[in-house]
């Protein structure tokens, strides 16, 4: 049936980590802007825009609320959507803001620690551009790895799978406010541009790869205006790769299905593999990422806080 059963205690718990780590960006992101505008930047939200966001997100998670008695799957669906959608607009935003402060890159400081581990993209990227197509398959592994979160929180919801879709949500919140945290404080321009890698292989990767975010990097760090448009946030996360920590969480979303664990765990090993020659990251960066996602999957609900508010209570779907 499509109702299904409803949510278990330990969904309950994951859904609170992952309103825990909602309300967490929510507010880094509004002091961020709020920093921002005490400095003297002039920052603002694109009004359309704006608008059709919150409609969205606020459309969706009000039908989240009112269907999670009679339809826990559709509730589910459309909450975790929401919140996606919303978590990830705030770090877009967050992110964009922190380049315009402007603190010094930390290029030097992630490439000695690639020369300290042994291995370093320019190796990396030699050995992917000597198999044909290996570079074109990547770039589309990379880019289709925010559309499969968005993907597998529905389809986990479609089938009932209330805990993995909202641990899901809160590992990806988790990893996006740290990542944003991390790349604001220590930004980096990563390694294409500090080693110049695009001269050397840039004619054998697609076009963009490893550079893409250059542009838009360079020009926030010297901007004191800024128009946010939160339907197309921009990630400028270099240390730690947020994509790692999304293909671990993704893969580690169906770890218990016993048909798509394996292809899963396939897709995104390709996923992280791409962040080096398609994102233009440390391999470093790898590891950061990986970190950041093992400690929200070990730890993380346990950190979640207690929802004792009446009406937010009432949000959280009860057991049966």
């Amino acid at each position: 049936m499509l109702a299904g059963k409803r949510p278990s205690y330990q969904s309950e718990d994951h859904l609170k980590s992952a309103l825990t780590w909602l309300a967490a960006t929510t507010l880094a992101a509004f002091v961020v802007i709020l920093a921002a505008v005490a400095c003297g930047f002039d920052v603002s939200f694109a009004a359309r825009e704006s608008a059709l966001a919150a409609g969205v997100i606020g459309g969706t998670a009000a039908a989240a609320v009112l269907s999670r008695g009679l339809l826990p799957r559709i509730s589910t669906a459309l909450g975790s959507f929401s919140a996606l959608t919303f978590v990830g607009a705030a770090g877009g935003a967050m992110s964009m803001v922190g380049q315009m402060f402007a603190l010094p890159l930390a290029d030097d400081a992630l490439a000695a620690a690639d020369k300290l581990i042994g291995l370093e993209t320019v190796d990396v990227v030699r050995l992917v551009v000597q198999f044909p197509g290996a570079p074109v398959m990547l770039a589309m592994l990379y880019e289709l790895s925010v559309p499969l979160i968005f993907l597998s929180v529905l389809a986990l919801a479609c089938l009932g799978r209330h805990q993995r879709v909202w641990e899901l949500c809160a590992a990806f919140g988790f990893c996006l406010l740290v990542a944003t945290l991390i790349s604001m404080l220590f930004p980096a321009a990563g390694p294409y541009e500090f080693w110049g890698i695009a001269d050397k292989y840039g004619s054998q990767l697609p076009r963009g790869a490893g550079v893409y975010f250059l542009k838009d990097l360079h020009a926030l760090r010297g901007a004191s205006r800024l128009l946010i448009d939160p339907i197309h946030p921009k990630g400028l996360v270099t240390f730690p790769s947020f994509h790692t920590a999304m293909a671990l969480m993704t893969a580690a979303a169906w770890r218990t299905d016993r048909y798509l664990r394996g292809p899963m765990i396939i897709w995104n090993a390709g996923v992280i593999l791409s962040a080096v020659p398609i994102g233009g990251h440390y391999v470093v960066d790898i590891i950061g990422g990986a970190a950041v996602w093992f400690v929200i999957f070990r730890f993380g609900p346990k950190w979640n806080l207690a929802i004792r508010a009446p009406w937010l209570r009432r949000i959280v779907a009860q057991p049966a």
